[in-house]
């Protein structure tokens, strides 16, 4: 991890020790075209001109203890690091006001009485979280990847491993680098759906996992598990709702329900592109989930026509490429469904 302007090398009673780490963690640094060019197997994907695509960021993989130690040197980092060097996203989650008392605090005792408290802290934390990892090493662990943007000028893409580092990793990749995009790219949006009973069943309003995938940002990046599989297979991207409805209803995973619903309320879309098998099913069986739980045909066919289409233009400017994704979305009227249940809430921007 490099050292950058503003920001502190690792603490030197660490430095020693991240050997005995290189079995447990590894860094890679990958920029965003090397990463899209391994999702649709070129860059830019046809016929996308991506000009405005730039920047890199770590891809850190761990294991065990190592997600620990990992954890510990870049929460150090940012205890030892001045505020203009954070990322808007880390201030605002602690509070620069917070970050500044913490930093008066350090001065006041001193830098030998902040070393002290630094490294006790570290290594305390560390026996603690050790300890934890242990007792509860039966359960499987729910997240693998996720996205951290601790640092302004480095962004960094964390993924926790079951087994060998390096391993059946590239959807989790994927998917946690289209929440970088978003990252970089962000708009005035709610986070959740505004209105979540107007749009599910009452069953599906109790399910935390339904509620958590129906997020806007979670719904693109499971979209687009489906868009780099559609591309693999036909080598190029509509342009076109139309279009982009047949990339939907051309899914083996999820294809026959889309064109049910779609077919159900004499909607009209490009059919003769042939079926497409998904790189990784899961994220897409989790699209045909939110479909499966919306209360009313009306709005299974309302979601599909209004919202996952204004979703597809927003991933054209992820992808690179501002002109083609202005063009794709001028065709469609808004407000709409989209925004009806994404609209941006002073309260959850």
């Amino acid at each position: 991890m490099p050292h950058n302007k503003g920001r502190p090398n690792l603490p030197f009673f660490v430095n020693p020790f991240s050997r005995l780490f290189r079995p447990l963690l590894s860094v890679e640094k990958r920029t965003s075209e090397e990463q899209l060019r391994q999702d649709f197997g070129e860059f830019p994907p046809t016929p996308l001109r991506c000009e405005n695509l730039a920047g890199q960021f770590d891809i850190v993989r761990t294991r065990g203890i190592g997600q620990i130690y990992h954890d510990l040197v870049m929460h150090s980092q940012v205890l030892d690091a001045k505020i203009e060097v954070l990322s808007t996203d880390l201030v605002a989650r602690f509070g620069a006001d917070r970050l500044r008392d913490l930093h008066s605090d350090f001065e006041r005792i001193g830098p030998r009485g902040t070393w002290f408290v630094k490294r006790a802290i570290f290594g305390w934390t560390f026996v603690v979280g050790t300890v934890k990892m242990i007792l509860h090493g039966t359960k499987r662990r729910k997240v693998l990847g996720l996205f951290v943007p601790y640092f302004k000028d480095e962004l960094q893409i964390s993924v926790m491993s079951r087994g060998r580092l390096n391993k059946a990793d590239a959807h989790i990749i994927s998917h946690e680098h289209i929440h970088l995009l978003q990252f970089k790219n962000p708009e005035s949006h709610s986070r959740r759906v505004r209105s979540p009973q107007g749009l599910l069943t009452e069953e599906a309003l109790a399910d935390s996992f339904l509620l958590y995938i129906l997020e806007k940002m979670e719904v693109e990046a499971r979209l687009h598990e489906s868009v780099l599989s559609f591309y693999r297979a036909h080598h190029y991207l509509p342009t076109t709702v139309s279009g982009f409805l047949g990339l939907l209803a051309s899914s083996k995973t999820i294809g026959l329900q889309v064109t049910s619903i779609l077919d159900a309320g004499d909607v009209t879309f490009q059919r003769d592109q042939g079926t497409y098998s998904d790189r990784e099913g899961r994220p897409v069986e989790h699209l045909g989930w939110i479909l499966m739980d919306i209360k009313t045909p009306e709005l299974q066919r309302r979601f599909i026509t209004e919202v996952m289409p204004v979703m597809y233009g927003n991933m054209l400017k992820y992808y690179g490429d501002d002109a083609a994704s202005r063009q794709y979305l001028d065709f469609i009227d808004r407000p709409n469904f989209y925004d009806d249940l994404y609209g941006a809430q002073s309260t959850d921007a």
